[in-house]
């Protein structure tokens, strides 16, 4: 089994297996393995491995640890719950916004490293137009050499020919009717 929390880390500061393996001093097949194969390395390489990327080893691998502390990890996901927006303190949306950032320029970076041509950005369920997010993705993937954003275009008529609490075949149907394709 794959590795996802290694390999997002790595993406999250910028770090290649092989400058891992350089700092823990081992084989960067080795680093592979860890990534691609889910292996465990032994206590000391954990420990380096986790000090070199800043987080705790147990984050890495959960498996390492005895039931017990498995639970403590597993709980300690989960940092704070709030019931509205407006109680969500200032210092946490700034990291918010901040991870998010790099997450998007992260993902450019491993678009950028698969050395496909970047011909236009779009997102799931339109996410990319979010006024934060295209704010971002507009700056950051300037530099990656986007030329383009997806912008649906969905007449305001269209969407009120169909009422909210259609169902997705019934929004489906009404909107094939509307579009006269139905």
């Amino acid at each position: 089994m794959r590795n996802e929390r290694l390999r997002a880390l790595l993406l999250e500061r910028g770090k290649t297996p092989d400058q891992l393996a350089e700092a823990v001093r081992v084989d960067a097949k080795t680093v592979e393995r860890w990534i691609t194969r889910g292996r465990l390395p032994y206590r000391r390489h954990r420990f380096e491995v986790a000090s070199f990327l800043g987080v705790d080893e147990a984050y890495i691998w959960p498996d390492a640890l005895g039931r017990d502390e498995v639970a403590v990890v597993s709980e300690s996901e989960v940092v704070a719950v709030y019931p509205h927006r407006s109680e969500v303190p200032r210092d946490v949306w700034g990291h918010l916004f901040s991870q998010a950032e790099q997450e998007i320029g992260a993902q450019f970076q491993a678009f950028a490293n698969a050395g496909l041509a970047l011909d236009h950005v779009n997102a799931h369920q339109h996410y990319h137009l979010h006024p934060f997010v295209l704010d971002r993705i507009l700056s950051i993937g300037r530099g990656f050499g986007m030329r383009a954003v997806r912008v649906p275009f969905e007449p305001l008529w269209l969407a009120r020919a169909v009422p909210a609490s259609a169902s997705r075949a019934g929004r489906v149907s009404a909107l094939g009717w509307a579009l006269g394709t139905g």
